[in-house]
């Protein structure tokens, strides 16, 4: 029987923001949009320190691109996928972590999440932190939102904060992938890569405001005829506002400010 050895996909995570990827009127995800994606427009993912070591041990490669990032490990066995092993056994109890940080300084404005607070937390660990829901997988129609049972309570994130220390700084959550996670295992119990390889997905929404229109010479308020919002702020989205006057107006910018009672506020 022939032998080789090659490096096989172990997991991939997509982070995905509607952001980028929505035109404005609704959730879907614009196809010529999603051609065109870069996550590190807003995020930058990096393995822990003792996640590196855990790689390097166990002859895997972490690798970023524009839809997420993905680990490949060593394996060798016969040509066909489902007999291939790694090269390295990974103990069913191996974590991986991986911290967000947010490039983008105005990733809070656009981003259906309070700025602050405890991380959030993605994994498939076992058990998952008290509250939180396991990491969903590449095929759940989930976006993360202010609502999503994704943070820390205040234990938790004590935890992560005292054993990863300086490593946290700047970090707004944590990806932690374990091989016998549950429900989503990444490697079977007989050391076998799951075939296909477990895809994951981060899937932000992005926010509605009330858009706000002011006269700029004397700071009189528009009232929009149609349509009355909240709307979705967007990169590359446009919705049509009509105006008082039948006239088309301008969209918020993510840059506008947002007030108390959630308003971006246009000045025209």
């Amino acid at each position: 029987m022939a032998f080789e050895i090659s490096y096989r996909k172990l997991f991939s995570v997509d982070i995905l923001h509607n952001y980028f990827l929505s035109d404005g009127n609704g959730d879907n995800i614009e196809q010529h949009l999603m051609d065109n994606y870069d996550m590190s427009l807003f995020m930058d993912v990096k393995p822990t320190q003792e996640t590196l070591k855990k790689l390097r041990g166990h002859q895997m490669v972490f690798k970023t691109s524009n839809q997420g990032f993905t680990v490949y490990v060593k394996v060798e066995g016969s040509s066909a996928p489902q007999d291939r092993t790694p090269f390295i056994a990974l103990g069913d109890d191996l974590e991986l972590t991986f911290l967000l940080n947010v490039k983008d300084p105005i990733f809070w404005n656009y981003t259906d999440l309070s700025f602050g607070g405890n991380l959030m937390y993605f994994g498939n660990t076992t058990p998952i932190p008290s509250g939180v829901q396991p990491i969903p997988l590449d095929t759940d129609a989930i976006l993360i939102e202010e609502a999503s049972p994704y943070r820390l309570d205040s234990s938790a994130d004590e935890e992560f904060r005292d054993s990863l220390k300086h490593e946290l700084f700047g970090a707004m959550g944590i990806v932690h992938i374990q091989m016998s996670g549950t429900p989503s295992v990444v490697v079977a119990p007989n050391n076998r890569i799951q075939d296909p390889a477990r895809s994951f997905k981060i899937h932000f929404r992005n926010r509605a405001t009330q858009w706000k229109y002011i006269n700029s010479s004397d700071g009189t308020e528009l009232a929009p005829t149609s349509p009355p919002g909240p709307h979705q702020l967007t990169a590359y989205g446009y919705v049509e506002i009509d105006g008082p006057g039948g006239e088309k107006l301008p969209n918020a910018s993510a840059a506008s400010p947002i007030n108390s009672s959630n308003e971006s506020e246009i000045y025209i």
